[in-house]
């Protein structure tokens, strides 16, 4: 469930270092056995990703990075919230 979600809170404040830190995690989720099974990446001091249509594209782009990559895909699924979206569908 929920309670077993891991967060981790990137100090990104630019799209390289948001992009570093989203592999970086995408590796190590997909390199360690007993990872959580749900983890959380947020990026609360990326002001530009405020803007959702550039949230968007980031999260397309992950989204074709995903044949290239070992993990993303296979051992991780991605999926993106952006923090202005509401819950209802």
């Amino acid at each position: 469930g929920q309670s077993d979600a891991a967060v981790v809170v990137s100090g990104a404040t630019g799209l390289a270092e948001a992009m570093r830190d989203f592999w970086y995690v995408t590796h190590s989720i997909g390199t360690t056995d007993d990872a959580a099974p749900l983890t959380a990446l947020a990026f609360p001091a990326w002001s530009a990703a405020a803007d959702g249509s550039l949230f968007e594209r980031v999260f397309q782009h992950v989204g074709s990075c995903s044949q290239l990559s070992d993990y993303l895909g296979d051992d991780v699924l991605c999926l993106a919230r952006h923090p202005t979206a509401s819950d209802s569908p």
